[in-house]
């Protein structure tokens, strides 16, 4: 880990504590519940910051620790709560705390002092709660590459957990105010951080250089341009993007998600691999692409059906999930083609 001084703070923050992902978590991606054909446009921009505001110009103990990956986590929760009109408000204490908690860290003692694994973070928070009391419902990673996937999972989960081998240019000169612009740079991977994001393209904060994801960091509010997150933010730079998705999040807008994502088989995985009995509203009927036969529906066209909605289906389905799927797909069409069929003999 490094430590650079930074003059706005009189002092030094920590940078390199984010160990950086290997390929060993479970991998729910986001872009295996879109439906790329329906979904409806992200709105142009989008900012959560407001109401979280007294929480993200904290700190939160990375000044002294390497507990990056914690900080974010509080900010996180600043965001989610703030916009729920009940902001809860991690000290640096309490963050110390949780970085405690996830690695073994003893003040006082810089030996235990490791960083963090973001995805070790991640799935802690999905079988532990936050000291308000919330938890995860799950996570999705979020490809880098794909604006509009990116758009649509800050506007409409309102986060992202980012982890990233911090550019050099990106910290020498060090960001000193809100504003500040990071663009396309090399990675260096003894530099792992993580940071977080409520929101893109918004002037609010930023002035002018908004486009691209705004970050929230060492208490500063920037921006990642476009070009840099699908550079140093991919798999390929050894970073990552993930949305978190918390169970308060899901009563309050199970009914409520756009059309064009697959909410109820997000959820069931969710339950698959986390361990969870959270709800499954239940899914949209789905469309059939197999016209109706003169003689009427076969068994061959139901199978044929049958197959095609579990395919549509994500790649975690529980047995449950697909049973639904085809039900409720086969539900939807048998009528129209039965009644269509019995037309075509009346003519």
């Amino acid at each position: 880990m490094k430590r650079i001084f930074v003059p706005r703070l009189g002092r030094h923050v920590v940078i390199g504590a984010c160990k950086l992902p290997s390929p060993h978590r479970p991998r729910i991606r986001l872009s295996s519940y879109i439906d790329k054909a329906t979904i409806p446009t992200a709105p142009a921009s989008c900012d959560y910051t407001t109401p979280a505001m007294p929480v993200i110009q904290n700190v939160e103990g990375n000044d002294s620790v390497g507990d990056c990956v914690e900080a974010e986590e509080a900010h996180f929760i600043s965001v989610v709560t703030g916009n729920a009109n009940s902001l809860f408000t991690y000290t640096p204490a309490m963050t110390l705390a949780m970085y405690s908690a996830l690695t073994g860290y003893v003040p006082g003692n810089p030996a235990t002092d490791q960083g963090t694994d973001p995805i070790a973070c991640l799935n802690y928070f999905t079988q532990k709660p936050y000291a308000d009391g919330s938890i995860n419902a799950g996570y999705a990673e979020v490809d880098a590459t794909n604006q509009a996937e990116v758009e649509f999972a800050i506007s409409a989960f309102g986060n992202l957990k980012m982890w990233v081998g911090l550019p050099d240019p990106w910290i020498n000169p060090f960001p000193s105010s809100n504003g500040f612009v990071w663009d396309v740079a090399p990675v260096d991977q003894n530099n792992g951080h993580c940071i977080g994001s409520p929101g893109y393209n918004s002037p609010k904060i930023v002035g002018s250089n908004s486009q691209g994801v705004q970050v929230m960091t060492w208490g500063l509010i920037g921006t990642v341009t476009w070009p840099a997150l699908a550079a140093a933010f991919s798999d390929a730079a050894g970073g990552g993007l993930a949305v978190r998705v918390t169970t308060d999040w899901v009563i309050k807008n199970s009914g409520k998600t756009p059309s064009g994502f697959a909410y109820s088989d997000l959820c069931s995985d969710f339950n698959a691999l986390f361990g969870k009995n959270i709800p499954v509203p239940a899914p949209a009927p789905s469309p059939v692409p197999t016209p109706t036969p003169a003689a009427g529906v076969t068994l061959a066209q139901a199978q044929e059906w049958g197959t095609y909605l579990i395919n549509r289906g994500r790649p975690l389905l529980t047995k449950q999930t697909a049973v639904n799927l085809v039900l409720t797909g086969l539900a939807s069409s048998w009528p129209s083609a039965t009644k269509t069929a019995a037309k075509k003999k009346r003519q």
